[in-house]
Formats: structure tokens, C-alpha cells, sequence
């Protein structure tokens, strides 16, 4: 990284006075300077998803589309956000086996709330 980079970081994208810069090292740059580069993506993130959903309704509010088109699925084909990607990541027997944990956690829940875990007694 060259001096350049340093001061157009520095001063640029993180808004550092000329001590502040002078008395970091360059750990702390460096992780200040990928914060701010995630954070910026993440807020671009939800700005463009928003802009997908607005288009998605707009779209959808015109009337020239069929009947059977979702707006979740027509905003998905606008824009994938982050978390979409996410989510299609992860494979689908993981997705499965958590499903299957998520509904026995609830099964549990139920039984013992409605206490039909002790059984029926006369």
C-alpha cells in the first residue's frame, strides 16, 4: 500500500484528521478501512434491494402483468440482495435437517405448553 492509498483511505474514506492518522499503526488502519468498505456495501446492499422492491411494486401496481406473478419472485429477479446470495448458499440437506430441528424445537414447545407431554389421564 503506498502513501497515496494511506492518505486517500485516511483521509477520504475515513474521515481521519492528520494526528489521528500519524499515530495509528498499520493493524488498526487496515481494519478501520475494511470496516468502512463493508459497511458502505452493506448500506449500497439495502439501498439497491429497496429499489427492487420499489420497482417490484410499481411493476406489479401497472396491471400489465399476469395474474400468477409474485412480487417477491419478480424483486428476486430485479435484484439479489446479499442475504438472497446468502441463503442460496447454503446447501439444500442442510436447509432440510434445519427445518426438520426447527419443527421438533416447536413440536416441543407446543407439547409442553399445552401440557400433552404428561399424556391423557381420567
Amino acid at each position: 500500500m503506498s502513501v497515496k492509498d494511506i492518505y486517500k483511505y485516511g483521509y477520504g474514506l475515513l474521515k481521519l484528521d492528520q494526528n489521528t492518522l500519524y499515530q495509528m499503526d498499520m493493524f488498526e488502519f487496515l481494519e478501520r478501512v475494511e470496516g468502512a468498505l463493508l459497511w458502505h456495501e452493506f448500506e449500497m446492499d439495502e439501498h439497491l434491494n429497496n429499489q427492487a422492491w420499489y420497482t417490484a411494486n410499481l411493476m406489479m401496481a401497472s396491471g400489465n402483468l399476469k395474474k400468477g406473478t409474485d412480487v417477491f419472485d419478480l424483486k428476486k429477479g430485479l435484484y439479489k440482495s446479499l442475504e438472497d446470495r446468502e441463503e442460496e448458499a447454503i446447501p439444500a440437506e442442510v436447509k432440510l435437517a434445519q427445518r426438520k430441528r426447527d419443527a421438533e424445537i416447536e413440536k416441543a414447545k407446543l407439547m409442553k405448553r399445552f401440557n400433552l407431554d404428561q399424556g391423557i389421564s381420567n
